[in-house]
């Protein structure tokens, strides 16, 4: 039986997936994928009309890179379109094709899944306006995820717009909602205060300067937090996947329910996080 559905039985019930989500996030930790991005720049990826085009001229190696991650233990697949918003795709010159290059990206994450993970739709910054984040969610909702992931936002109120926009696509669908931090790396209590209010089901923080600077906001908010915490650093100054299997294990000793990789991470990073994992997954 698979990851997928073997969370999904609750006594005689079985939950509808999106159910079955939120039962595995209460009962213990997920693995989120690692980088896409770098992962496709070493397979010589150009980033002149944006890696999310990738999803139409290059499908078969975003596929190679989702299929790495299942291989590695990830639980979340995220589609390949952090920057599948009209502000970021115009700034290339694809704005014409935002609804095939999202559409793609979530059958090519699909694929991949089949019924052994999740599907997230990634939304990232750049978007401009709440419509833009709008459209983008809607395609990403029609295609047929299953929570979205809200990554690498420096500018908070952006941030807030882009969860209005995904929350007002699905009442009910799961928003993860991170935010990158600066230069001080440390987690402002304004964010701290946005993400208990916001209509997110998941919040934290990703990229920024590798799992230990970010362990101590982490900590910051786990203290003032009233929702599941995520976590998904970068590898920051070269950190291995065996650091990074012994920082997972710090994080989910806190308390963290979502753990990942983000830039320079890879399928390694993500196989010693699932390993680390172990004694927290879901029963």
């Amino acid at each position: 039986m698979s990851k997928v559905d073997d969370s999904r039985k609750l006594g005689e019930t079985m939950l509808s997936h999106k159910e079955d989500l939120r039962y595995a996030l209460a009962q213990g930790v997920l693995v989120i994928d690692g980088a896409m991005g770098t992962e496709l720049l070493r397979k010589g990826a150009s980033l002149e009309r944006g890696l999310d085009s990738m999803n139409l001229t290059h499908p078969s190696w975003v596929g190679e890179v989702h299929e790495s991650y299942m291989n590695a233990g990830a639980d979340i697949l995220l589609t390949n379109t952090f920057g599948g918003n009209r502000g970021r795709l115009q700034a290339v010159g694809m704005a014409d094709s935002l609804l095939e290059i999202n559409q793609a990206g979530v059958r090519l994450a699909r694929a991949a899944a089949g019924a052994n993970a999740w599907v997230a739709g990634c939304v990232g910054p750049g978007g401009g306006s709440y419509l833009n984040y709008l459209e983008q969610a809607q395609v990403l909702h029609s295609a047929g995820v299953e929570l979205f992931v809200l990554e690498t936002f420096l500018d908070i109120d952006e941030l807030g717009a882009a969860v209005c926009a995904c929350r007002a696509v699905d009442g009910e669908i799961v928003i993860a909602a991170h935010a990158t931090l600066g230069e001080d790396g440390d987690a402002p209590s304004l964010l701290i205060e946005r993400f208990n209010d916001w209509p997110v089901d998941i919040v934290g923080l990703n990229c920024s300067f590798g799992p230990g600077p970010m362990l101590r906001s982490i900590e910051k908010i786990l203290a003032h937090s009233k929702k599941p915490v995520s976590a998904m650093p970068s590898t920051g100054y070269g950190c291995t996947p065996e650091e990074f299997g012994a920082y997972a294990e710090r994080f989910f000793a806190l308390g963290v329910r979502l753990f990942g990789g983000c830039c320079g991470t890879t399928p390694a990073h993500i196989a010693k996080i699932a390993a680390s994992s172990s004694d927290h997954r879901p029963n």
